[in-house]
């Protein structure tokens, strides 16, 4: 896909969903990744969050990321 282009993947784990949403919208705008790529990557990442991670990203409406 598109993160391995630049840099080493990160381990799912390292992020939690606010996090991991604010990195994603960054790298979204800087490899030029298309929204429907965004949003299944979002998908990608809370579908294999750690057990104790929160149950949800933040929606990208809510300023989350935002720069």
């Amino acid at each position: 896909m598109y993160c391995a282009r630049c840099h080493n993947l990160r381990p799912r784990v390292e992020y939690g969903p606010a996090q991991w949403s604010v990195v994603v919208n960054h790298m979204r705008a800087v490899g030029d990744i298309p929204g429907k790529d965004y949003r299944a990557l979002l998908e990608y990442l809370a579908d294999r969050r750690p057990a104790n991670a929160p149950a949800s990203f933040p929606s990208p409406d809510s300023g989350a990321g935002s720069r």
